[in-house]
């Protein structure tokens, strides 16, 4: 009973500070609507640029991980051939075919325990296009699939959880005359991919698949900012015609009292 007596009395003392706060000076009124507007805004856009971001990259992590279970299965015959010949040009074509998703390195072997290895193509390569230049930061293979003299021998990769965990991979006995290393490229930080977007939105380039959702992202914030600065603004109005129909409303009760 206490509680049901005492809540209408804090509804109403709220809805009074609610009412002052519409009525404030415009001196006062203004900034703190943008700070409001503002606040409320940047939560919504930083919730929003986190969620696109992380959901970009964890699905380009997937892709790796299934590319990379794929590759390790059917390359063994291809890159054979192309050790044994030390064909480097088609070396290198196999590396740059996945566009850069993630590193590839074609090594072949120089000594029979295959202590030694030589280099036949890097898709991060300085030599390769410059978008995969970025590769170059992973130095530590995810995966090396040994390459088998014998092509009919494959070096299936088992994963523990096909999105998360590392690969395992079932090595044979026999002769290997080269490797195939495969690295996850190092994602780009949060902050450093804010600061990207917003360069290249400034300046007016093309913008990748994931600053495109950025963009939209960005908006959506921007029309927040400025639909609550106008929905403050018009209940300010409301407010105030409110108080000035109470007022001429108590004028008028008064005049019609002394006529009475």
């Amino acid at each position: 009973m206490f509680i049901g007596n005492v809540a209408p009395y804090f509804i109403k003392v709220n809805i009074q500070y609610v009412m002052k706060f519409f009525v404030l000076p415009k001196r006062f009124f203004i900034p703190l609507i943008f700070v409001i507007s503002s606040t409320i805004s940047f939560f919504v856009l930083s919730y929003s640029l986190k969620g696109a971001y992380e959901s970009y990259w964890t699905a380009i992590y997937r892709v790796q991980t299934v590319d990379m279970n794929i590759l390790a299965n059917v390359i063994n015959g291809s890159v054979k051939e192309v050790i044994q010949k030390a064909n480097q040009p088609k070396a290198a074509d196999i590396v740059n075919s996945n566009y850069c998703l993630f590193r590839i390195r074609i090594t072949s072997c120089d000594d029979e325990q295959c202590q030694k290895q030589s280099e036949m193509a890097d898709n991060a390569d300085s030599a390769a296009p410059k978008r995969c230049t970025y590769l170059q930061e992973a130095e530590v293979p995810s995966l090396s699939i040994p390459i088998y003299e014998d092509s009919l021998i494959k070096s299936p990769v088992f994963f523990e959880h096909a999105y998360s965990m590392d690969a395992s991979i079932n090595e044979s006995a026999q002769k290997t005359i080269g490797f195939v290393h495969l690295y996850r490229g190092a994602f780009i930080s949060f902050t450093e991919d804010m600061k990207l977007f917003y360069k290249k939105l400034a300046e007016g380039k093309a913008l990748s698949s994931r600053h495109i959702s950025y963009k939209t992202a960005t908006y959506v914030g921007v029309f927040i900012f400025f639909t609550l600065t106008l929905l403050f603004w018009v209940l300010r109005l409301m407010t105030q015609n409110y108080h000035k129909r109470k007022h001429l409303s108590g004028k008028l009760l008064k005049l019609i009292e002394k006529r009475m």
